[in-house]
């Protein structure tokens, strides 16, 4: 089916297959991203909503950062917040999401990551800082020592009170719309690119027990691909937005 939006680039589908819409979106199928691109009922006058969920796609693009020395542990079953008791240091925990389908200048009204709890936890809540990464298209973790905390991030950050969880529960995120915002609207951004996004510990961990602070948190990818982290975002199109690549809708 085709679908014809004023104020953007015209794309004509006769095909039903999700793996043609992936191909026109620059997206591969085997990262088993959702892009039904379904529209959603309502609709605000001319402009269409649109959600997208984009999965962590690689084994390392899932990373935890001891930030005390600066140690990158790539290839961890678990995401941990705070304190990690066998390397004995804080962590900050970083995420790739690689082909984000958003266009050029699309409004962002909702942006939050789903997590899935690998163990029950913790015994206190805590708050955590959820950054973006200030990059139009966000390169791989190499593995170098402070990589996560030295990646320039956009002003502000998002503060996420997390609460006690229970195992194999999904949890999401505070909402990070307008930092998430504050990247697509960027000249340089282009819809397939990569994000990134960095969580901490807001308060210094180190100065509450330890026994409080060493969380077997959320799954990764290297544990179970089907239980990786997952970038939901809802974003809206207007007619005369630039946008590099138009909406698409699958029949549902």
């Amino acid at each position: 089916m085709s679908l014809l939006l004023p104020g953007t680039l015209l794309f004509f589908l006769h095909c039903a297959a999700l793996a043609c819409i992936a191909q026109s979106l620059h997206v591969s199928q085997s990262q088993s991203l959702h892009v039904s691109r379904s529209l959603l009922e309502n609709q605000n006058g001319d402009c269409s909503d649109f959600q997208i969920q984009v999965p962590v796609a690689d084994d390392d693009d899932d990373v935890e950062e001891a930030t005390a020395y600066g140690e990158l542990y790539m290839d961890s079953s678990d995401l941990e917040f705070g304190y990690e008791a066998n390397r004995k240091s804080c962590q900050a925990i970083g995420i790739r999401f690689q082909n984000v389908s958003i266009p050029l200048g699309a409004t962002i009204s909702a942006a939050q990551v789903r997590f899935t709890a690998k163990a029950t936890g913790p015994s206190m809540p805590f708050d955590l800082g959820i950054h973006v990464v200030d990059s139009t298209d966000c390169p791989a973790f190499t593995g170098r020592e402070f990589e996560v905390t030295s990646l320039p991030t956009v002003s502000e950050e998002a503060s996420w009170q997390s609460d006690k969880w229970s195992k194999g529960q999904e949890y999401a995120s505070a909402d990070f719309a307008w930092l998430l915002q504050k990247v697509v609207i960027q000249s340089t951004w282009h819809s397939g690119n990569a994000i990134c996004v960095s969580l901490e510990v807001v308060d210094a961990c180190t100065s509450l027990n330890e026994e409080d602070l060493h969380y077997e948190a959320y799954s990764s990818r290297n544990d179970d691909p089907s239980l990786a982290p997952v970038l939901n975002v809802t974003y809206t199109i207007c007619p005369g937005v630039d946008t590099l690549y138009a909406p698409f809708v699958l029949a549902q």
